[in-house]
């Protein structure tokens, strides 16, 4: 079924209409790939759709300042952990 009247902006860019998504799977965030063939355009969901790496830097970053503020009460859970197996491998707990 051929839909008409999807317009090209200056910008050269055409936005897919929702049921060419659901159809593709793709949803926002993700690329599309295409192949020019005889009878018309296929148009896919990339299948190595990655996300932008300065986001996962960025990531990163939040996680490693996350975990720096958490390391302090890991160590002393460690510690309270260790002591409380040391006291029963003793007989003491």
């Amino acid at each position: 079924m051929m839909k008409d009247g999807y317009k090209i902006t200056e910008k050269r860019q055409v936005t897919l209409p929702d049921d060419v998504l659901e159809v593709i799977g793709a949803g926002p965030g993700d690329k599309v790939t295409y192949k020019i063939r005889e009878d018309g355009v296929l148009v896919r969901k990339s299948e190595g759709t990655r996300p932008d790496p300065e986001e996962i830097v960025g990531a990163l970053r939040d996680l490693s300042e996350d975990l720096s503020q958490i390391e302090p009460e890991i160590r002393k859970a460690r510690e309270g952990l260790n002591r409380g197996i040391a006291e029963r491998v003793r007989g003491e707990g």
